[in-house]
């Protein structure tokens, strides 16, 4: 584990090494990664690839043989995961992790479940379901069906990804509620764009409120009158709008 620790971070430090080579490449996954990038696009994906995998090192003890048993592999945005989870509940929790980093664009699962513990009925029924998800929003020329993935656990739907607005968002919800079967639809869909204030923020704005200087009252026309020094004289006059002039009343003595 020590080990493992120290070459995170010299993994973050160093900024150059590519993800691939670091946990092995796509192990027969039916799916592959383009090599082909620029410098920039490498380093955002090792950022990324090293922050899936804090993640997994933060999470090990409650997904079983999550850092042992799952690949990653990072382009362009697009992760690819390969391996073995023991549930499909692990293999949800894992989907989840992925999808919360910043920087991901898709993620291409093709993590196999190691032990089925479902009936042959309700695995056959929830993969009926998940298919006809997919075809749903493949068929959605609104929707961009890669940035989403889609898990179904006891006829309950669990959409993962990104959406390019909050409508494209609503439509895929729709869609998978529409399905036959589908008893409840768990949404893990980010919006793009989407940024909520946090409580550090909320303290900074309210500071900043605080520290800009207030604007002075300034009276208007039906406020009590007012005394002022003319420059002239430094008599001490008052306006009165019955006589609509200044009338002295009295003098300021120096």
């Amino acid at each position: 584990m020590h080990f493992f620790i120290i070459l995170l971070s010299a993994l973050l430090l160093s900024g150059c090494a590519a993800p691939v080579l670091m946990f092995g490449g796509v192990a027969g996954a039916g799916a592959t990664l383009s090599k082909e990038k620029t410098v920039g696009s490498s380093l955002d994906d090792t950022n990324i690839w090293t922050k899936i995998k804090a993640a997994f090192l933060q999470h090990h003890k409650e997904i079983e043989g999550v850092l042992s048993n799952v690949s990653v592999e990072v382009s362009e945005g697009r992760v690819l995961l390969t391996g073995k989870a023991a549930s499909a509940d692990d293999r949800l929790k894992i989907l989840k992790l992925v999808w919360e980093q910043n920087g991901v664009k898709e993620v291409i699962n093709e993590i196999k479940l190691e032990n089925n513990e479902e009936s042959i009925g309700s695995y056959s029924k929830d993969v009926w379901i998940t298919a006809q998800v997919k075809a749903k929003l493949l068929a959605n020329k609104a929707v961009r069906s890669i940035n989403y993935n889609i898990e179904t656990i006891d006829s309950i739907v669990y959409i993962l990804g990104v959406a390019r607005s909050e409508e494209e968002l609503s439509q895929v919800i729709s869609e998978a509620e529409n399905v036959k079967n589908v008893t409840k639809v768990v949404n893990y869909i980010k919006a793009r764009g989407e940024h909520k204030i946090s409580e550090e923020e909320s303290e900074d704005r309210s500071s900043e409120a605080l520290e800009k200087p207030q604007k002075k009252y300034q009276p208007t026309e039906a406020s009590e009158p007012k005394e002022i020094i003319t420059k002239k004289s430094k008599s001490v006059v008052e306006y009165s709008e019955d006589t609509d002039h200044e009338i002295e009343i009295g003098h300021d003595s120096e």
